[in-house]
């Protein structure tokens, strides 16, 4: 039975040290920028009656995202800041308690 357990935990351990590089958190980053500009884009003029989807391309998508981020730089803060901080969680404080 304990032999059992121990094989889990080296399973769950291989599956952990698997690691994203750098083109794979841009990538995840990239998609996650064009969503959001999507769901700001389509609310927006949603009030306006248009269907902006079938008019916008990928760059007028994700030029307002980028653009907020870069407007005022206490967003930009912030967003490091998350980023920080959900790196901490993930990478320094969970594997202690596992």
């Amino acid at each position: 039975m304990a032999s059992g357990y121990i094989g889990m935990n080296e399973k769950f351990s291989k599956a952990q040290s698997n690691s994203y590089t750098v083109q794979e958190y841009l990538s995840l980053g990239y998609r996650y920028l064009i969503l959001l500009g999507i769901i700001g884009d389509v609310i927006y003029f949603k009030f306006l009656t248009i269907n902006i989807l079938s008019y916008s391309a990928v760059s007028d998508v994700l030029m307002p995202t980028v653009n907020t981020l870069f407007q005022d730089f206490r967003v930009l803060l912030m967003v490091i800041f998350m980023i920080g901080m959900v790196h901490l969680l993930y990478v320094h404080l969970i594997p202690h308690f596992m």
